[in-house]
């Protein structure tokens, strides 16, 4: 006769509540994946151990929602710091360098990412419309709009640029 030791008994034996926090994460003892989310084996596959926590412990997760961590501990299954969210938003509400910046309101140069100042590159990225223009703007002017005059250090003219290209002797300094 095989005893099968039931689920809940084997999930929450894999947690460690820290009771000494204000808002203690619970943080998953077990195996992880190489993002650092935890995994439980149940009913023949592994699942999610924050999503298995949650559902136990307040029902399905809404049909189209992902959970985000609010502590953003990817260990954590505490189901009080859980919420179900659009990918949208977990992914906005995210610590990487692509949520960082959508939520950046100016460009580097304090211009504001406005409708109307702001174009969306084919990848999805933001740009400047003010800086874009100063920076293929053939009378460009220094540091203020391309990060300090473009590859050829662009604070003259471009007729200029091209006198001196042709005639490095006729420096302007001579």
């Amino acid at each position: 006769m095989t005893r099968t030791v039931p689920a809940s008994l084997r999930f929450w034996a894999k947690v460690d509540i820290q009771e000494l926090e204000p808002s203690p994460c619970w943080l998953w003892l077990g195996g992880k994946n190489s993002s650092g989310y935890g995994y439980f084996y149940y009913e023949g596959r592994h699942v999610r151990a924050h999503r298995w926590a949650y559902e136990q412990s307040i029902g399905p997760i809404p049909e189209g929602l992902q959970l985000d961590h609010l502590c953003r501990v990817r260990a954590c299954v505490n189901p009080a710091h859980l919420e179900p969210v659009t990918g949208k938003e977990n992914y906005r509400r995210g610590e990487g360098a692509p949520a960082k910046n959508g939520r950046k309101t100016h460009c580097v140069r304090g211009h504001a990412f406005t409708p109307e100042n702001t174009a969306i590159r084919p990848g999805g990225g933001r740009t400047c419309r003010t800086c874009r223009r100063k920076h293929w703007s053939p009378n460009r002017k220094g540091p203020d709009c391309s990060g300090g005059g473009g590859a050829r250090g662009c604070a003259a003219p471009l007729e200029q640029q091209r006198e001196e290209s042709a005639h490095p002797e006729r420096s302007r300094d001579a």
